[in-house]
């Protein structure tokens, strides 16, 4: 008897009172916080969402691009004179009634650099001023 007496003294003391209250509070907390900042928490949940809603979008554009090639299959497998122009766009497709000109891309010259157009003036005023 004196044994289970002295559990519940201890089971009814201030003090296992507060380990057990603050354990469950601590607990709650750590909980919360996983909620929060975890790998399943909410801000984890809110940037899955954002990006559901990026990748949704991004298909939907690719759905649309992809009507539009189908289209385009289509009309060069109906049309001889779609599929001959793209053949000479894409691939150079040249008829033999046709003449090719090829023209050599001129060297870019770059222009000068700003500081000596900056620095045309300068000069200007120094040389009149010698005279």
């Amino acid at each position: 008897m004196p044994l289970q007496s002295r559990a519940s003294d201890i089971l009814q003391s201030r003090v296992f009172g507060h380990v057990v209250r603050w354990t469950i509070v601590l607990a709650l907390w750590t909980l919360l916080i996983s909620m929060a900042i975890g790998r399943f928490g909410i801000s984890n949940y809110i940037q899955l969402r954002e990006n559901a809603d990026t990748l949704a979008h991004e298909n939907m554009l690719l759905s649309i691009e992809n009507q539009l090639i189908e289209e385009r299959i289509e009309e060069l497998k109906s049309s001889p004179a779609a599929r001959s122009q793209f053949l000479q766009e894409e691939f150079g497709l040249v008829q033999p009634h046709q003449r090719v000109v090829h023209f050599r891309k001129l060297p870019q010259h770059p222009s000068p650099p700003r500081s000596t157009l900056e620095s045309r003036p300068q000069v200007a005023q120094k040389h009149d001023q010698m005279f």
